[in-house]
């Protein structure tokens, strides 16, 4: 069960990922997978960041590894987000590449 899962969700996780960056697919639909990859990362990473809350009521040292990796994984998020998704200047949509 284990090996579907991970393969049901590397395959709509990739898939949507490529689907997105693809300029032949409709732009409301690369929105849309934008949107639902994007929710998709941040849940994972707010859930991260609530138990490393929840951690720190047990061990201190814990809760503040996982809210500090959560953190982390935001931050690294957004850059990635960012060089993937966002346009740089000077670089227009009929340029070669």
């Amino acid at each position: 069960m284990d090996l579907v899962m991970e393969f049901v969700l590397t395959l709509l996780l990739e898939g949507g990922m490529e689907a997105s960056k693809d300029r032949r697919t409709p732009k409301l639909i690369r929105y849309v997978l934008v949107l639902l990859i994007a929710l998709f990362f941040l849940a994972v990473i707010s859930l991260l960041i609530w138990m490393g809350i929840v951690a720190c009521r047990r061990t201190l040292l814990g809760g503040g590894i996982v809210i500090l990796f959560g953190l982390f994984l935001l931050v690294w998020g957004a850059i990635r987000f960012r060089a993937a998704y966002v346009r740089k200047k000077g670089k227009s949509d009929h340029s070669p590449g």
